[in-house]
């Protein structure tokens, strides 16, 4: 979102904007007529996982809890596109500007599924007629069983997780934090900044790694990679190794989101998990990112959005 701001501070005006958020249609499910209403659009997977019913479509990840069917994508993309028409308006109040139009787009995918525990892949996307629209991809990681929604932040930190509510989890709450710091210092790209940034002694905590980039906005010295402050958010799980599990986690680029890149850390399996780890591993519950092509076949759930007419050059 800061990137975007940034990229069309002065560019762009906010006009009337509508939502194309598909129609739905129902679909058959083993619950109510008056909850299947609500779910729509071609189905990619579905199954059981954790007490849950999932359906992800392309219309959205539908999940079946024993009282009510959620959408969890689409608050979320409609939540992001009023952040970002948002912080068009504060630019055309603060900076001025002539009359512009935009598109706005969010892409989701799922990229693991064990138990309650749901990772998918949130592509940012927004154009307002530029040289190059702006682009940014995050993981995210949320339990199911938790309450509320899906919950990101605000102005400039409107792709952070909000940690303090929603469903967003973070790995800490299910691996040590000792395994994790481990694993992270141990890692290339981890190893080259630090030294980069000449810090000799290594972070005895997991809370003060970013902080050593907090005065260039968390972006990694010498990259183009950001560690932000809500980093043990955005992870997948890829596969398992004997007793242990590697988890991916994702660094975006301030530039391209292509250009992201992963970290995989191999951790001890905490008994919490291991049942339902075992059952995403066979997919009999789930699945896990290893497989996460396979399952999606190129498929995924998009959301779009406009500001007036939509970017100029856009059909």
């Amino acid at each position: 979102m800061k990137v975007a701001a940034i990229a069309l501070a002065a560019s762009c005006a906010l006009l009337a904007y509508g939502c194309d958020l598909r129609s739905t249609t129902a679909v058959p499910t083993q619950s109510s007529q008056a909850q299947t209403q609500n779910v729509g659009g071609r189905a990619i997977w579905s199954g059981m996982s954790g007490g849950f019913g999932i359906q992800w479509t392309k219309d959205d990840l539908f999940v079946q809890s024993a009282s009510e069917l959620e959408r969890t994508w689409a608050p979320l993309a409609k939540a992001g596109f009023d952040e970002f028409a948002a912080d068009m308006n504060r630019v055309i109040r603060t900076e001025g500007g002539g009359t512009n139009n935009c598109d706005y787009q969010r892409d989701f995918e799922v990229l693991s599924i064990v138990g309650a525990l749901v990772s998918f892949q949130d592509d940012e996307y927004s154009d307002c007629g530029g040289a190059h629209p702006s682009t940014y991809l995050r993981f995210t990681m949320i339990d199911l069983s938790r309450p509320s929604g899906v919950l990101y932040g605000r102005g400039e930190n409107a792709m952070d997780a909000d940690l303090t509510s929603g469903k967003v989890v973070k790995l800490t709450d299910y691996f040590s934090e000792q395994d994790i710091l481990r694993a992270l210092l141990a890692d290339r790209i981890i190893k080259q900044v630090l030294a980069d940034a000449g810090v000799s002694a290594p972070p005895e905590s997991l809370a003060a790694l970013p902080e050593l980039f907090a005065k260039n906005d968390y972006v990694l010295k010498g990259t183009e990679l950001e560690l932000r402050p809500d980093f043990l958010s955005r992870f997948a799980f890829h596969h398992i190794e004997g007793d242990k599990v590697v988890v991916r986690l994702n660094l975006p680029s301030i530039a391209f989101a292509y250009r992201s890149q992963q970290i995989g850390l191999l951790l001890p399996i905490p008994p919490a998990l291991q049942q339902a780890l075992a059952l995403a591993v066979t997919r009999r519950e789930g699945f896990l990112m290893r497989e996460a092509p396979r399952v999606a076949d190129k498929q995924f759930t998009r959301f779009n959005f406009k500001l007036g007419k939509g970017a100029k050059h856009r059909d």
